[in-house]
This record gives structure tokens, C-alpha cells and sequence, in this order.
């Protein structure tokens, strides 16, 4: 009896840690606590996380592998081997640690799975980051409310966003702001799942929280991220056979009404005083960033150059390209440079065998959380689209989502890829 009792606290206490390393993911409470520039709590955290999963791990009497952890593995272990080779040839270690750096987040992967025990933890989870998401969401959407009618507000708004550190990017052109929060895929993700609560219950609240998330979407007005978002939802739509004929019609509603919405939205608050429209069709449908254009569009090439030399296990975890220090947005273009294609393979097999098991379908479940399935899977679609110009993916955030995915359609087709 002690020992459940010392099991059920320490999965318990592993997953407070994972909820409260996402919290000071977003708002930098260690910063807030020390006064430092240096997030201590952040480490503390993330030891924690990594300590209480070594220790499950090792306390476990039976481990379930399946085909997702494993490809995890073999990816992790070309990882090391490509930094062997990066240390043998002499290459540059900075961009080889900064390369594999991002690649320790795989730690949330058998993190969940040990910790995540009950259908009532998993939601604690999700609505810990649709609250998050949506917070930044609605945030982007005061500052331009703000910005536009209340300057005194606005101020008041940079105050808090500068003192939690949120901000990746803004800058203001005429009369709306381009808003891009360190957490954007947490927005991507809380609009999924609003999506997925919709679905499953329908109410007011629940499409909402799906408006928020879009509009503070729409307001980074990235070419990737709103791209993924819109492939992404194009998926849910093609699948929505899947759930029930209720959740069906809630689809087509929202699919009929978000839009309406939105547009209606912003042309109230707006009216004519904005250059929301014409910012948008500029940075879509013009070429009026030539500069970063032509960067991509060279860093493409060199990394093409550098690709073919060794296609299949890459040139080291070290190799780089004379641009931008030889720091590389694109993610896959960098995996196959310096893992190769069979890098690139494992990889990404996890991603398209959930995209088969949806489109397929299967009738066990443990849960019945078919909508929840579809919506994480859209979000990681969404990011997955994103990342192919942008290193969102390998992130703490993205790699969060991708091991959160893993770990759904493990819970949800236990007997399924086990070995």
C-alpha cells in the first residue's frame, strides 16, 4: 500500500512540474522571483521533470514500447552519433550544441506517458494551455485595440508584456500592429482545442475562446503560421466524419460563422481608421519583403549545396552554411543537412503515422477522445507547415505539442505499433 501510495505522488509530482515549466515557459516567473536575467527556476524545473521521469522510469515493471518512442530513440542516438562526428572532423561545436540543444524537450515524450494517469489529468493539461494560448490571444487583440483607441491602455499593456518578457516581435504599420508572441504556438494549439471543445460540447464559451485564438492568430500575420493554421483546419474538415453527426454540424457551423465573426469584429471596432486589409494583402499577395525573401531563398540553395554532399546521414551536427552565423531557420532542410534523410525519416515517421491512424481510424480506444485526437493533430499539422521556413518545431513549446500528440494516440490505441 506504501508503495502505490509513494507511486501515485511521485506521477503526480512529475506532472505539477511539466504544468508549472509551461507556465514559466510563457511568463518567466524564475526572473520574477530572482530579479535575474537568468531564469534559474527554468532549470530547477526542468531537472525536476527529467529527475522524477528517470526515477518512474526505473520504478516501472513494464514498459510499453511502441512505434513512436522508438523512432524517438533511434532519432536521439543519430543525434549523438552525428555530434561524434562533429567533434572527430573538427567542426564547430557552437552550432552543433545550439543544434541539439532544442532536441532535450523529446524529455516531455516518456514524461506523460509515466505521469499522465487519468482522463482528468490529461484535461488539467489541455486547459492549462488553451488558458495560456488564449491570454496571449486576447492580449494581441487589446494592444490593438489599444494602439488604435486607447493609448494610455496601450501603454499599460507594453508594461506588463515587457515586464513578463512575452514578446518575439511587434512593430506597427499605419494603423495595426503585427504582434508575434514567444508563445505563438501555444495560440495555435488553444485554438485547436477550442476547436475540440466546441466539438465535443458545443456553447457559447467554447467558440469564444475559438474567435480569440483566431483573431491572435491572424495578428502575427505570418505567411507559415496562418498558412498551417488554414491547411490544418482544411484537415479537421476532411475528417470530421470521424466524430459524431452533432459535432459534424458544429464543424459547418463554425467553418459558416468564424469568418462572419471575425470580419465583422474588427470592421466595428476598426471602421476606417485602420490598415488592417490592405497590411494583410501586402504581406501576402506582394512582394513587399524582398530583403527576407531573397535570404530564405539563398539559404535554401546553400543548404541544398550542403544537403546533397551526404544525403543519407547528413554532414554532422556541426555542419553549417556561410549565412546568418550558420544558424538555420529551416528545420527540415537543417535535420537533413546534418542527420541526413534517414534522420529526417525518424523524425517525422511518428507524425505521419498519426496523420494514417486518423484517416484510417480504429475502433479500440481507452478514451473515447476522437475530437481530441483530430485538434492535436491539427495543431502539430499547423506547426508542422510552419516550421518549414521557421525553427518553431524544435522549441520547447513545439516539441511539447509534438510529444503531447504521441502520447494522446498512444493513450487512445494502446494494443496499436506495440513491439
Amino acid at each position: 500500500m506504501n508503495r502505490v501510495m509513494k507511486s501515485i505522488k511521485l506521477y503526480e509530482l512529475s506532472f505539477f512540474f511539466v504544468c508549472i515549466f509551461i507556465l514559466d515557459s510563457v511568463f518567466h516567473l524564475g526572473r520574477l522571483l530572482s530579479g535575474n536575467e537568468m531564469d534559474y527556476l527554468r532549470y530547477i524545473l526542468f531537472a525536476s521533470v527529467l529527475g522524477s521521469t528517470f526515477i518512474l522510469l526505473c520504478t516501472k515493471k513494464k514498459v510499453i514500447i511502441n512505434q513512436f518512442s522508438v523512432c524517438v530513440i533511434i532519432y536521439i542516438l543519430l543525434l549523438f552519433l552525428s555530434y561524434v562526428r562533429a567533434v572527430f572532423i573538427k567542426q564547430d561545436l557552437d552550432i552543433a550544441n545550439e543544434f541539439l540543444k532544442g532536441y532535450v524537450y523529446f524529455i516531455f515524450l516518456p514524461c506523460l506517458l509515466f505521469s499522465v494517469k487519468t482522463k482528468k489529468q490529461l484535461y488539467i493539461l489541455i486547459k492549462l494551455l488553451v488558458f495560456l494560448g488564449t491570454t496571449l490571444s486576447l492580449l494581441s487583440f487589446l494592444l490593438l485595440f489599444a494602439a488604435i483607441r486607447k493609448p494610455s491602455l496601450h501603454s499599460v499593456l507594453m508594461d506588463f508584456v515587457r515586464y513578463f518578457d512575452l514578446m518575439n516581435m511587434m512593430y506597427q504599420d499605419g494603423n495595426t500592429l503585427r504582434i508575434m508572441f514567444s508563445g505563438i504556438l501555444l495560440q495555435i494549439i488553444a485554438f485547436f482545442l477550442s476547436l475540440c471543445f466546441y466539438i465535443d460540447k458545443g456553447k457559447l464559451f467554447n467558440f469564444i475562446l475559438l474567435v480569440i485564438n483566431f483573431i491572435g492568430i491572424f495578428l502575427t500575420y505570418s505567411r507559415g503560421i496562418i498558412a498551417g493554421v488554414v491547411l490544418a483546419s482544411i484537415f479537421v474538415l476532411m475528417n470530421y466524419s470521424k466524430v459524431s453527426k452533432n459535432s459534424r454540424k458544429r464543424i459547418i457551423k463554425i467553418l459558416i460563422i468564424s469568418l462572419l465573426m471575425i470580419l465583422l469584429s474588427l470592421i466595428i471596432l476598426l471602421k476606417q481608421d485602420s490598415d488592417i486589409i490592405n497590411f494583410f494583402i501586402n504581406r501576402f499577395f506582394h512582394n513587399n519583403e524582398t530583403e527576407s525573401n531573397n535570404i530564405r531563398l539563398e539559404m535554401t540553395y546553400m543548404l541544398k549545396d550542403l544537403m546533397y554532399k551526404h544525403i543519407f546521414i547528413g554532414n554532422g551536427a556541426g555542419a553549417h552554411i556561410l549565412l546568418r552565423d550558420g544558424r538555420v531557420e529551416m528545420v527540415f532542410h537543417d535535420i537533413v543537412s546534418k542527420v541526413g534523410i534517414i534522420g529526417l525519416l525518424c523524425f517525422l515517421y511518428p507524425f505521419f503515422s498519426m496523420i494514417y491512424y486518423q484517416i484510417h481510424g480504429t475502433k479500440n480506444s481507452k478514451f473515447s477522445l476522437s475530437s481530441l485526437k483530430l485538434c492535436s493533430l491539427a495543431a502539430l499539422f499547423a506547426i508542422m507547415v510552419a516550421s518549414y521556413s521557421n525553427p518553431y518545431l524544435v522549441t520547447s513549446f513545439g516539441l511539447l505539442i509534438y510529444c503531447l500528440c504521441m502520447c494522446i494516440f498512444t493513450w487512445t490505441k494502446p494494443n496499436e505499433g506495440v513491439l
